[in-house]
């Protein structure tokens, strides 16, 4: 009965057509090879010479369509689609005035080469309620990071961590990123798009953007008097946890000039459970805030921005072993020597995190001078770690305080020009500096520090017709000073260490035909060393491990090509993007597993140690998708990763395995009381990771694993209220499984069936009286 009614629903013809021509709005001349995009289906069209585009094989509904095209801003516009429509864009080009009502995102400045994937309008509600890391793994070529199942690390094309950088809101986000346990302190909920840029880019975004960038961005604040809101209510069977969260915004009516936003969230779950077993002590607890207060008037504006995240988290009991005898036998069984019933109780070991954001962004913008733009920002972070027994001091049993307590403080202020666009040429200049002090409590992990940063550096544009070039270069300066304990006498008092670099990029994009783009780059950048990886000394609860850290490391050198292609066929059913990419990284540093234990008074545990080589990082991420009629679509999207020790002639440990992944999607046609109807499924298989050194890990890396994954969803409105919902399930087979990133793969299987239920209510903007 249910796959009949799916059937007469989908009945209704889906071969509606959007179409029409992109302009300069200043010029009123044709724009060539912009990407026109319908949001919510991911579907791309690219103008031709003419700059006309055409959508075909759409059904009925209501669809958000963007419009970006290099050197200009973002254009979002929505449609209600009950027959063939023509639309034509609008776009600021030649004199990139701002005009606030259509634009939807900055003018990008960074290198526009690299290749880039953002998350969809629908792949962002279904990550409703999870982390970043895990968000992010939608992402083709983007893996995971896990230290269990509560703190989740994104990787990309097998870097992570320091190599990695996050824009949050427009700020390099700074905390204690260096450990593999330490996950990015935002809040999802804050943002509107989520994009990675691979590769190196390091001209940019400065000097440790050796693997790529992440922005989170939120959406953009309302351009006319209003009030609206959304409330989002969800739910997981695993754990048993729930998220609400919630977000108003407005713009006065009597002070045109102001918008604003206040957004909250709150999280709770309890210990995760496997197929066989709950995991003990895997709760976790979430509360976060931002708000925004904006100013526009005439050519000038204004953007403030606070954000405060906290979080509670359970480091798994099981991980944490008295003894030496007993370590090796957790590392041999295939269940926890722990064992655990539901419970939302969080105690030793666990992770209190605390990180604040403030930053305020200033811009003027004419014709005659462009863009000039100043940000400064203050990060204060606040990571609390406790031992898996109580100190024996007791003083500090007293007043239960953290073994393990960072601080580190962070100011930025970057200033960058963008030149009027002239002729066939855009470009930026910036300047870029950054002061961080970093504090400990408890006993000695890594040292106090302080670090100073400057940067400069300058992007160019070319562009006519078919082609798009680019070249990049940056000047970068570090200097820092550490500050080691008295009783840590290894090495010298107070070491400085002052690092210096060039850093380049350059690249280009050819569209061969209307409905191909080839595009290749070339990218150096350079990372120091982090005080975690030339001191860490001592036992790490958070990753049950213990590290130790080399101080005479030196800087990395990276050097990164990355080619890629995308091609749609003109009927717009076959969608293909891949990306082949080579990463050359001199003094490449990376935690190394010693094959060893070691017996503290805090228990035993696995040693792990920083180490220093030359490494080849190659590999290739592709995806298709193919609309097989007009309410079925095919996906498909795979990764392959090969990691060489070019001075061992040995591979590299905690590389990501081949992964793949295929799946269905069944579009429904909107009926009067259903819209965006949809149901898709998908497998996804990740291949035993078999390019390890031989007897180089405490555990041989784990089989390979396929999980069943689905997704449903629909919006419906009662009286004159919309309501969007939406159900998904991963592993729903319950399969039984490790991860080879995962570090307590060592100790307990992955977590069993979740089933989480999505409730979106947005409140419809209301006029201000």
């Amino acid at each position: 009965m249910l796959l009949q009614t799916c059937f007469l629903m989908a009945q209704p013809n889906c071969q509606l057509t959007i179409s029409g021509v992109v302009l300069d709005t200043d010029t009123h001349e044709p724009l060539l090879y912009t990407n026109i995009v319908v949001v919510e289906l991911n579907k791309v069209a690219i103008a031709n010479d003419n700059g006309q585009y055409t959508i075909n094989n759409l059904c009925p509904g209501t669809y958000t369509l963007t419009c970006s095209h290099l050197g200009c801003e973002t254009v979002s516009q929505i449609l209600h689609l009950t027959q063939n429509t023509t639309f034509n864009f609008n776009l600021p080009h030649a004199t990139n005035v701002l005009h606030e009502v259509v634009i939807k995102s900055e003018r990008t400045n960074a290198p526009i080469s690299q290749v880039r994937n953002e998350l969809n309008k629908r792949q962002l509600d279904e990550v409703k309620g999870k982390s970043l890391g895990e968000a992010l793994a939608n992402i083709n070529g983007v893996s995971t990071l896990q230290t269990g199942q509560t703190i989740v690390k994104p990787v990309i094309n097998g870097l992570h961590s320091q190599r990695i950088l996050i824009m949050n809101n427009g700020v390099r986000q700074e905390g204690q990123q260096w450990g593999t346990e330490h996950a990015p302190e935002i809040d999802p909920f804050t943002a509107g798009k989520l994009t990675v840029i691979k590769g190196a880019n390091a001209v940019q975004y400065g000097s440790d953007a050796i693997g790529g960038v992440i922005l989170v961005e939120p959406k953009t604040l309302p351009s006319e008097p209003s009030v609206g809101a959304e409330l989002n209510a969800i739910t997981a069977s695993n754990g048993r946890g729930g998220t609400l969260a919630g977000m108003v915004e407005g713009k006065f009516k009597r002070l045109t000039a102001f918008a604003w936003r206040l957004q909250g969230s709150v999280q709770r779950s309890g210990n995760l459970k496997t197929p066989n077993y709950y995991l003990k002590n895997t709760g976790t607890e979430q509360y976060n805030f931002s708000t925004t207060l904006a100013y526009h008037q005439n050519n000038f504006n204004a953007n403030l921005f606070y954000s405060q995240y906290n979080a509670k988290v359970g480091i798994f009991a099981g991980a944490h072993i008295g003894n030496l005898t007993d370590l090796q036998t957790a590392f041999n069984s295939p269940t926890p020597l722990v064992s655990a019933n539901f419970d939302y109780a969080i105690n030793r070991p666990r992770q209190a995190i605390n990180h604040q954001l403030l930053r305020l962004k200033t811009s003027y913008n004419t014709a005659k001078l462009g863009d000039i733009s100043l940000s400064v920002a203050r990060q204060f972070n606040t990571r609390l770690e406790y031992d898996s027994h109580r100190p024996y001091n007791d003083s500090l049993t007293n007043a239960n305080k953290a073994e393990l307590r960072f601080y580190i403080t962070t100011y930025s202020a970057d200033a960058i020009w963008q030149h009027p666009h002239k002729k066939n040429l855009s470009g930026t200049i910036g300047i870029s500096s950054l002061y961080q002090q970093n504090q400990f409590g408890g006993r000695f992990f890594i040292p106090e520090f302080n670090a100073f940063t400057n940067g400069i550096f300058a992007i160019e544009h070319w562009h006519h017709k078919k082609w798009h070039l680019e070249a990049g270069l940056r000047y970068d300066h570090r200097h820092m000073q550490v500050f080691l304990p008295e009783k840590e006498n290894v090495y010298p008092k107070n070491p400085q260490y002052t690092y210096q670099t060039m850093s380049a990029t350059t690249g280009v994009i050819y569209y061969p035909k209307t409905n191909l783009q080839l595009n290749a780059n070339f990218g150096t950048a350079w990372r120091a060393p982090h005080v975690s990886e030339l001191f860490s000394n001592g036992v790490h609860h958070g990753s049950a491990s213990f590290e130790v850290g080399d101080a005479t490391m030196i800087p990395e050198k990276a050097y990164n090509t990355i080619a890629g292609l995308t091609y749609n066929t003109k009927n717009q059913k076959l969608l293909l993007q891949t990306n082949i990419y080579c990463n050359l990284i001199n003094n490449f540093i990376y935690l190394q597993p010693q094959n060893t234990t070691i017996l503290t008074i805090r228990g035993a545990f696995p040693v792990f140690a920083y180490k220093q080589t030359n490494a080849l990082l190659t590999g290739i991420d592709w995806q298709m998708s193919y609309q097989l009629t007009q309410t079925l679509k095919i996906n498909h999207k795979g990764s392959y990763l090969y990691a060489y020790d070019r001075t061992q002639h040995q591979f590299l440990v905690m590389i990501p395995p081949t992964r793949l992944e295929t799946g269905a999607e069944y579009q429904l046609h909107d009926t009067k009381h259903f819209t965006d109807n949809y149901v898709s499924v998908s497998v996804q298989t990740v291949f035993e990771q078999k390019n390890v050194p031989p007897n180089s890990d405490f555990v041989p890396p784990p089989p390979a694993y396929t999980l069943l994954n689905a997704q449903i969803g629909t919006n419906f409105a009662i009286k004159k209220q919309h309501i969007k919902i939406g159900l998904s399930g991963n592993n729903l087979l319950n399969t039984t499984y490790r991860d080879y990133l995962d570090r307590f793969r060592y100790f307990a299987d992955a977590i069993g069936t979740n089933v989480s239920l999505r409730i979106t209510v947005p409140i419809g903007a209301l006029n201000v009286p």
